[in-house]
């Protein structure tokens, strides 16, 4: 009785984590300002498949540090949480296209040499990104996305490539 008990709640257990996944990417930052270089960004993703082609993400983006090019030493940094709405559409059996529209809850930061934080301004804005994922085992995926966030009036576009674990 116990061992059933047991197996019972176990298998209780992980029904509950049916449909749920979690990932992390890194990737490369671009700003739409000319005089930022690009940065090296990476972001942790727990998401939840409604169905086939439907999911939702909320994910922690940190798009790095970005430096000026003319020399004034300034640099940019930022980061914060992104909720996104996920539709697929399955390519074959184990590939994926995606598209994904959010929203941007961000925290920006520009840092001067020999003169610390020069400005800080958060906000919330919009987020869309496409991609493509391959399952590689039933539990295991990779994907590639492009995602654009706009921060106030500018933009930034980050590529990327990851990895997600499927319960």
């Amino acid at each position: 009785m116990k061992k059933t008990l047991l197996a019972t709640s176990i298998l209780m257990s992980s029904a509950s984590f049916a449909g749920m996944y979690l990932g992390a990417s890194a990737g490369v930052a671009e700003a739409d300002q000319s005089f930022l270089d690009n940065s090296h960004s990476f972001s942790v993703t727990a998401g939840y498949e409604l169905n086939d082609n439907f999911a939702l993400e909320l994910a922690y983006v940190d798009l790095g540090d970005m430096d000026d090019n003319i020399g004034a030493g300034l640099t940019v940094n930022i980061d914060g949480l992104l909720f996104s709405a996920v539709g697929k559409v399955p390519v074959t059996q184990s590939i994926d296209l995606f598209a994904k529209v959010g929203l941007f809850a961000w925290d920006a930061r520009a840092d001067r040499d020999a003169f610390g934080t020069v400005l800080k301004d958060d906000g919330a804005d919009a987020a869309f990104g496409v991609g493509a994922s391959v399952d590689v085992t039933p539990n295991f995926g990779l994907y590639a996305q492009f995602q654009q966030f706009d921060i106030d009036d500018d933009e930034v576009q980050n590529y990327s490539l990851g990895a997600q674990y499927m319960f």
